[in-house]
């Protein structure tokens, strides 16, 4: 550059020197790192013109942040606002604590007294329905721990008189499998090992600490060792208590996730016993596969999300075509995996045919399972249930794939000639009037 020295000097420059020598290098660093960015970009674009499955890992959503820290707290919904009071009406009354700031959305709320279901303050910018809260930080494990176990056992511990008589007719009126039932065939220690050897290589590890790899570098002998333990489950519902420890991932639903309902529990069960269910969950649907209606399409082998937007489509195009009215329901079980009882959906499984050593199996595991939350690199209590599949064990894809037939069955049995498309926990029902729509979805919700 112009007025750049002749050489380095030996001796520390002056300020005009070392000025005009910083210039120099810095053009040149900035315009290397200019090259260096039209490469990486030239490179990043052959790479995804070469391997197109590229741009899919570009749009997958950031990985679910951990918990740290939780917000718990008071809410309650504005019903009235009395501004010339300076009063509001709550839809419930709320233990506020008079110490703990007031907020609405993002903005502080001036509250100078509470009483009952009212309150007062600058309510002017109160409207109708908006959710005036009190947060409350919980950082303590102990009190995280509790907060995740007060949210959760009112789903995993529920009493065994509520869920089984409302299934009496359901499963005293469903139609026996006509075909013969399902044999369950030893497991092999060809299958054993071809199903570890399917296991991701990042597949998580269990809280025994046996790794994918640990399992495949397993001699002949322990391996049969092994499938003597799930020999034993199937014959006497037994299983060994470290199988059955699962921890609980808590992944975030939402971003910026806060409260206990924004994360989802998944369990991380021993992948010794993941080998199992994954090996009976595999079996046990392609049985099902010809058992249940050609509508039910969640976890179906050969059927997909993409057969039911094919049906649908195909409706909705006839009605177009033939100028007629198209109605629908659609119905969407919230934490499902987590809310399905179990004694009806086991009796459910040997009815359609499932060996009674595979229910018998299954149903030992679910009672021993102990599920521990995580959080920071702690674990918490053992927490037990009477309700709900495990998020994370294969066997759960059978339960829900279980209540979708008796989902299929209820409707057809109530509104014969209807149509219903499932697919997990997500059930649709096209075609008919509205009226009949609207009978249709009554009846899913009490299926559900």
């Amino acid at each position: 550059m112009a007025g750049d020295p002749d050489r380095m000097p030996v001796n520390p420059p002056g300020a005009q020197c070392a000025q005009q020598i910083f210039q120099t290098f810095e053009a040149c660093f900035r315009d290397l790192e200019s090259q260096l960015k039209k490469h990486t970009r030239k490179l990043a674009q052959q790479r995804r013109v070469d391997n197109p499955s590229l741009i899919f890992r570009d749009m997958k959503p950031d990985q679910a942040e951990p918990v740290e820290t939780l917000v718990s707290g008071t809410k309650a919904r504005v019903q009235e606002v009395r501004a010339d009071e300076g009063l509001v009406v709550l839809d419930g009354s709320p233990a506020w604590v008079p110490e703990l700031p007031f907020h609405v959305g993002e903005r502080a709320l001036e509250v100078h007294h509470t009483e009952e279901e009212c309150l007062w303050g600058d309510v002017a910018s109160l409207r109708p329905n908006d959710l005036v809260r009190q947060d409350v930080l919980l950082g303590d494990l102990p009190q995280i721990f509790q907060a995740f176990a007060k949210e959760w056992i009112q789903r995993w511990i529920r009493p065994d008189h509520l869920e089984a008589h409302r299934w009496d007719g359901l499963l005293a009126s469903f139609p026996l499998p006509q075909g013969r039932p399902m044999v369950l065939p030893p497991i092999s220690e060809e299958t054993w090992r071809a199903t570890a050897r399917a296991k991701r290589s990042s597949a998580a590890i269990g809280p025994d600490g046996v790794s994918r790899d640990d399992l495949l570098r397993l001699p002949s002998d322990l391996v049969q060792g092994m499938l003597a333990i799930y020999q034993e489950a199937e014959t006497t519902g037994k299983w060994p208590e470290q199988m059955l420890v699962g921890i609980v991932a808590a992944l975030a639903k939402v971003p910026h996730a806060r409260e206990v309902t924004q994360y989802r529990p998944i369990t991380v069960l021993s992948l010794s016993y993941r080998v199992w269910g994954s090996i009976r969950a595999r079996q046990a649907l392609a049985y099902l596969r010809g058992v249940v209606p050609d509508t039910l399409c969640g976890n179906m082998p050969g059927r997909a999300a993409a057969t039911i937007w094919w049906q649908l489509q195909a409706e909705v195009e006839r009605a177009q075509a033939q100028g007629y009215v198209l109605a629908g329901a659609a119905l969407d079980l919230q934490k499902a995996f987590n809310t399905l009882p179990r004694v009806p959906v086991l009796a459910l499984a040997e009815l359609v045919g499932l060996p009674a050593g595979l229910v018998r199996g299954w149903s030992g595991a679910l009672t021993g399972v102990q599920r521990r939350f995580k959080v920071r690199g702690s674990v918490g209590p053992a927490l037990l249930a009477n309700a709900g599949f495990p998020e994370g064990d294969a066997m759960s894809v059978v339960a829900m794939a279980l209540v979708d037939l008796a989902l299929h069955h209820h409707i057809a049995a109530q509104v014969p000639l209807s149509k219903v498309i499932s697919f997990v926990d997500d059930w649709q029902h096209p075609g008919g009037s509205p009226s009949h729509q609207g009978l249709c979805a009554i009846l899913g919700h009490r299926a559900g």
